[in-house]
Formats: structure tokens, sequence, C-alpha cells
């Protein structure tokens, strides 16, 4: 037998579309909505606004070029082609002094150049310093399924409930960080697991795992399950992100989902690129 180590893994490839705004930032920004008072930012009359989604009302006065979802608190904006920080309140963090940035999701780190130097931004800790950081040693865990020709096992062959032989496996790169998700199939027939336990079946595949958010593909569409393997979204999407917060709909509208699925205008398909 040997370890699967790089075998089966599923993922969602971001748009090949070349868009106006950074779609990676938006989408890791994006799963860090509040529940009870989600502001978001939406494009209107050329412009972002910050909106309460329930509400439909600004919650900003201002107007910014680029407006990203606060993560941490924080929300990245754009101002006169410059690129700064703001918290929920519009104080200013890091001034818009800076012509481009990039993102780091292993960090999580936002780095920004073209002004006085480059400066790297802790979303963690919300500090803005010449040095980036790391965030802690890589894990390496003992993976929960051993593989043997075409086929897979679990670890614990204790198991008396599942089958213990499949057929194919699926998980993510980032298979801790996901509390432990993974799916193992059996003939036509998918296995959801959290760590040893036991979640749901679904005729579906997974693509993308996170707490209560399991993305499929159906007819070239994509839905979300949740934890008990029930369809979510009330309507199929031509993308959505691996965290099942942003999405791309059948007009080609850029849209953001909250926490109750309710969807809010991003970005319009129809906008001049």
């Amino acid at each position: 037998m040997i370890v699967i180590k790089s075998y089966g893994f599923a993922q969602i490839e971001f748009p090949a579309r070349a868009y106006p705004f950074n779609f990676k930032y938006l989408a890791y920004a994006a799963q860090d909505l509040i529940v009870n008072d989600t502001i978001v930012p939406t494009y209107r009359a050329s412009k972002y606004y910050y909106i309460n989604s329930y509400t439909g009302k600004k919650v900003l006065n201002q107007s910014f070029e680029e407006a990203y979802p606060f993560y941490n608190g924080f929300g990245l904006v754009r101002i006169n082609g410059k690129y700064g920080i703001i918290k929920r309140d519009s104080e200013i963090v890091v001034k818009p002094t800076f012509r481009g940035f990039e993102f780091s999701v292993d960090r999580p780190s936002i780095s920004f150049h073209g002004g006085y130097g480059l400066n790297f931004f802790n979303l963690v800790e919300g500090i803005l310093s010449d040095r980036d950081y790391m965030d802690g040693d890589p894990v390496e865990p003992i993976p929960p399924v051993i593989k043997k020709g075409r086929q897979f096992y679990l670890r614990d062959t204790a198991r008396k409930d599942i089958p213990l032989i499949y057929d194919d496996f699926a998980t993510t790169k980032n298979f801790w960080k996901y509390n432990g998700f993974y799916g193992l199939r059996k003939n036509q027939i998918w296995y959801y697991f959290k760590k040893d336990k036991l979640l749901f079946k679904s005729k579906f595949k997974p693509l993308s795992f996170a707490d209560n958010v399991f993305i499929y593909k159906t007819q070239g569409k994509y839905n979300i399950l949740n934890n008990k393997g029930i369809t979510v979204l009330p309507q199929n999407y031509d993308w959505i992100s691996p965290t099942g917060r942003v999405a791309v709909n059948m007009k080609g509208d850029v849209v953001i989902l909250n926490k109750v699925n309710k969807e809010f205008m991003y970005s319009p398909g129809n906008r001049t690129l």
C-alpha cells in the first residue's frame, strides 16, 4: 500500500476571463462576511460603494474605484488610482499611495508596490511593515486514505457501517485547513467525510470543501451542498469560488453570496472592461 500525497485533488479554477479587479483576493476576502451585518461592496454608476447586503443601504458615503469585502475588519480599496486599506468605519489604516498589490493566501498578506518601497500588510494582525511574515510552519498530517492498485482504503479498518474499499478519492491541497474534509466514491455514490466521520452520501463529486460548503458541478454548472447533502442554491452558476461566497451567474455578473446565500451584485457582466 502507498500513502496518498498528491492524488485525486479536487479544485476549482478561477475564471479565465480578465476582470477589472483582483478575482483571487475578492474570493478570499468574501469568506469573512459577517452574518448579522454583512457589509459588501457593490458596483453602482461606475463606482463601488459599501452597503448592507440585507437592507441595500450605503454604510459609507464615500465611493471607490475598487473595493473588496472586509477581511478581519480591513477593506482593500483604490482611490485616484492608488491602493490602500480602510476599516469598517472608514478610518484609513494604509494611505492609498500604492499603484498595485499582490495577495498571498498562505500568509495571508497583501504586498503593495509602486509607492514608497515595497510594503507588506499582515491581514491577521493588521500591521504594515517592510517585511513579509510566515504564518507558522506548514503541517504535513497523515492522510486518512491509502491506495493499493487502483482502489482506495480508509485507514480505520475497524469501521463496519460504511464500505471500506473505494474507487476514487477527492480532497483539497489544504486538507487540515478545511477541517479534514474529503470524499470517497464507491460505484456511482460519493461519501463525504470530515476526518473519520461520514457526513452524507451524494451522486455529485465534490470539487471544493469548506465548513457547510461543498461545491459540485452538474451539466457544466456549479452549485453547493450543505453538510447534510442538500443543494442550497435555487439556481446553478457558471462559477462559484471555493468557499462559496463569490459566483458568476449565467448573465456573466459577478455576485457575492452572503451567509444566507442571498445573491448581491458585485460587478455587472456588461461592464466595460
